[in-house]
């Protein structure tokens, strides 16, 4: 059986909050479930740089005993790690796969300039979108598109659902202003200056540093902006169900493919999303949400103004966006990963 050294921000004994503890544990979940929990060791970067010696000197451990290095990295962790698996891959004789986390490598120069030149020391790559996979096809490794997927699933038959009174909105992302929140908020003020027509719910706890504007732009607007803690467990697609469409206008430079986006479509929510790295390719722009430009600051309130307007279009969406949910499931997502590890790659 092969044996694996997964790496990955898996902050075991703690809720999920972020996609990049979602990614690695859902990874972790089905690696394990065919290959063996008992022949996967995992090797956590959640405390990385604040366990620097300790976490190094678990590193050169494991690296000796395995068959399969599986990486799921952003580009911050990867200029740690990266090196020093590369550097001790022919002594040891395993195979490096990185599952590559975020999409930032593309707009980042200074992290190209560091991690390409290590690309062929990697025996192939996964990356979470089409633009991505295709313009580093050429710089020395096997690439291959895997989207981001998840395993929580709607508990009760799907029946998507609209009602003709106040549209019920939600942002399902961290809750700081790169994320586009202090956007969504704007909107949907504007919006209800008159008369409430749209509800706001924003899951999770502002950000630190962004807290005393939280606190400042959703004064006064109790009665249809509400303020949630982190959504987690069993029953999030359930949850996510009951809106009518979640608010998505980032410009987050480390942006790649959201798993809270793809959990909305799996509830069978539209997506209104700014233009911002990868969303047009996530998002198909009037069939299961809206791509606005993200200059254009009318732009989010315009594409929400529309859902006000046609609930008809509202509902098809809910139907589209379900059924496109459907690629991205584990099995076809994971399937090229197992090839590799079994060494059945392309």
């Amino acid at each position: 059986m092969k044996k694996i050294l997964l790496i990955g921000n898996f902050c075991f004994g703690e809720e999920a909050h972020n996609g990049q503890t979602s990614k690695s544990r859902d990874y972790y979940h089905y690696l394990a479930e065919k290959y063996g929990a008992e022949n996967i060791v995992t090797l956590d970067t959640a405390q990385w740089r604040k366990k620097i010696i300790t976490s190094y000197l678990s590193l050169f451990k494991q690296l000796k005993n395995t068959e399969n290095v599986v990486m799921l990295l952003g580009v911050n962790a990867a200029k740690y790690i990266l090196p020093v698996v590369a550097k001790l891959k022919k002594k040891h004789k395993y195979r490096v796969l990185w599952p590559i986390v975020g999409g930032s490598l593309l707009y980042d120069g200074g992290a190209q300039k560091k991690l390409l030149p290590l690309f062929g020391k990697i025996d192939a790559i996964f990356f979470e979108t089409k633009k991505m996979a295709e313009f580093f096809s050429d710089k020395g490794t096997k690439v291959y598109y895997a989207p981001v997927f998840t395993k929580r699933v709607l508990s009760e038959k799907f029946e998507p659902e609209i009602n003709n009174g106040v549209l019920k909105l939600c942002t399902y992302s961290r809750v700081c202003k790169e994320k586009g929140i202090t956007s969504a908020v704007e909107a949907v003020k504007n919006i209800n200056k008159e008369a409430v027509l749209c509800t706001l719910d924003i899951f999770g706890p502002p950000y630190k540093d962004y807290k005393n504007e939280f606190d400042e732009i959703t004064e006064g607007t109790e009665s249809y902006i509400f303020k949630n803690d982190y959504l987690n467990g069993e029953g999030v697609i359930n949850k996510l169900a009951e809106f009518d469409a979640m608010l998505f206008p980032t410009y987050y430079p480390g942006e790649g493919f959201p798993i809270g986006v793809v959990e909305c479509l799996t509830g069978g929510v539209p997506v209104i999303a700014s233009d911002w790295h990868y969303n047009s390719e996530i998002i198909q722009h009037g069939k299961t949400g809206f791509i606005f430009d993200l200059n254009d600051k009318s732009g989010l309130e315009n594409c929400i103004r529309q859902l006000l307007d046609n609930r008809g279009l509202l509902l098809e969406m809910k139907k589209n966006a379900r059924e496109y949910s459907e690629f991205f499931k584990p099995n076809s997502v994971l399937k090229d990963l197992f090839a590799e590890i079994d060494g059945k790659g392309e």
